[in-house]
């Protein structure tokens, strides 16, 4: 819990952004682009071996 605190502050304060309310479409738009960077991330990590 104290991490997720701790990711939300430096999120917050990295983009502010987030702090103004914004419509159910932009909602919906910020959601899909996070989750596409993590599909990016996570796809990227399975095909790259890191030693």
């Amino acid at each position: 819990m104290a991490s997720s605190s701790f990711v939300y502050v430096a999120l917050a304060d990295l983009i502010p952004q987030l702090q103004t309310r914004v419509t159910a479409k932009e909602t919906a738009a910020q959601i899909a682009w996070r989750a596409i960077g993590i599909g990016l991330v996570t796809l990227i990590g399975s095909v790259v071996e890191w030693h």
